[in-house]
């Protein structure tokens, strides 16, 4: 949730207000489960080895997955070569977002998408292809505007060799027919522009995400600034049907009225799906209703909101750890060990939102308002290229 706003995503979220739920006060460990079930120090959620029974409430059958409307229009210029339509079963896909470009775009959002894939060049994609799990470089995808496009290949051609254009997709939901289709019942739900814009891209997951291959959706606000061994080694654990996500500390919230399966305290900005059976956009709708239904008070969720009803806040973030929480329990199979699991990351994995929790300096990734400033990872041509373009922190 930290800044779920969409720094994920829309470039909207660049500058709309925190809805962390935590201070400093309430960083503490929480065992939600009850001392029957081993946990690590800071883990929201029951041990390996768990049961079925204890991963999740009442487990509910997945639904059909509507065809995806895959854009294949990846080419950052005419020499682009199409390897990247084809990947290998192994290779990590990064999913960025970069919507709505009239808010906050030069001072914060392109900046930070700027910063953040500077960083998860350094750290994470050299650790990816040394990984036995992975062996490959991760590719990107990108989903854009019409408005946000042109700039994000613009920055890209300007470093080839920051990422090469062989490991870039674009989705330009603007020219993406089934999102057009999405828009106007989106736009009646009463939400404001930073809130539809993280809908948007939610929905997007959905239908664009290739099911048959290990993704990573990370915010714009990301900062990967280490080793990220404690993400590609559970990775390889958990192969079929399974999360990994960064938690709210302190806040492992669930939904206090929805009766089905539950990822607790999952933060939207940082989530890693394995393989497994298509995402359901039918179902993801059904559960965005389901949520905009609810009564707007701290009440809806389980503890309640430390900072108040948060409105619509974040509902990108709830509706999709609901929608999860059915994926991965649908896909669990007593027989394949790996499969069917919702497990959160340590606090190596740091949601610190606005400042209500103050780094230690010993994490490996970091959710916060500071990363478009925090360029220095970055090759001098890209800097150089920021700077001369005025974009804001460069």
């Amino acid at each position: 949730m930290g800044f779920r706003h969409l720094l994920s995503f829309a470039v909207v979220s660049a500058m709309a207000p925190a809805t962390t739920c935590i201070s400093a006060k309430h960083l503490r460990a929480i065992n939600p489960i009850g001392a029957a079930v081993p946990l690590d120090p800071w883990f929201l959620g029951p041990a390996e080895g768990m049961s079925a029974n204890s991963r999740f409430a009442t487990p509910v059958p997945s639904k059909s997955a509507l065809a995806a409307f895959h854009v294949t229009s990846s080419q950052i210029g005419a020499q682009t070569p199409p390897d990247i339509l084809t990947p290998g079963p192994q290779s990590l896909l990064i999913r960025y977002a970069i919507l709505d470009a009239s808010v906050g775009f030069h001072n914060v959002a392109l900046p930070a998408l700027a910063a953040s894939i500077c960083q998860a060049e350094k750290h994470l994609s050299p650790a990816a292809l040394a990984h036995p799990a992975f062996g490959a470089l991760p590719t990107y995808m990108f989903y854009t505007d019409n408005q946000s496009d042109p700039a994000l290949r613009e920055f890209l051609q300007s470093a080839p060799d920051l990422v090469t254009p062989s490991r870039v997709q674009f989705v330009n939901l603007d020219l993406d027919p089934s999102d057009q289709m999405r828009i106007p019942k989106i736009k009646t739900s009463g939400l404001d522009s930073v809130n539809l814009a993280s809908v948007r891209r939610a929905f997007a997951d959905m239908v664009h995400l290739p099911s048959d291959r290990p993704k990573l959706l990370l915010g714009l606000d990301i900062s990967v600034m280490g080793d990220p061994s404690e993400l590609l080694d559970k990775a390889s654990q958990y192969t079929q049907n399974s999360i990994l996500y960064m938690t709210s500390p302190g806040w492992p919230y669930t939904l206090l009225h929805y009766p089905g399966p539950q990822c607790p305290g999952l933060i939207g900005d940082f989530i890693y799906i394995s393989r497994g059976t298509p995402l359901d956009a039918t179902s993801f709708e059904q559960k965005l209703q389901w949520y905009l239904s609810q009564p707007v008070n701290s009440q809806r969720h389980e503890p309640a909101c430390p900072i108040g009803a948060l409105g619509y806040s974040a509902i990108d973030q709830f509706t999709t750890m609901l929608l999860l929480g059915e994926w991965a329990a649908a896909g669990h199979q007593p027989s394949q060990a790996g499969s069917g699991f919702c497990l959160p990351l340590s606090l190596k994995y740091l949601h610190a939102g606005s400042g209500g929790i103050p780094p230690t300096g010993g994490e490996v990734v970091l959710h916060d308002k500071l990363i478009h400033l925090r360029h220095s990872e970055c090759p001098a041509l890209v800097v150089n290229y920021m700077r001369a373009k005025g974009y804001g922190g460069w």
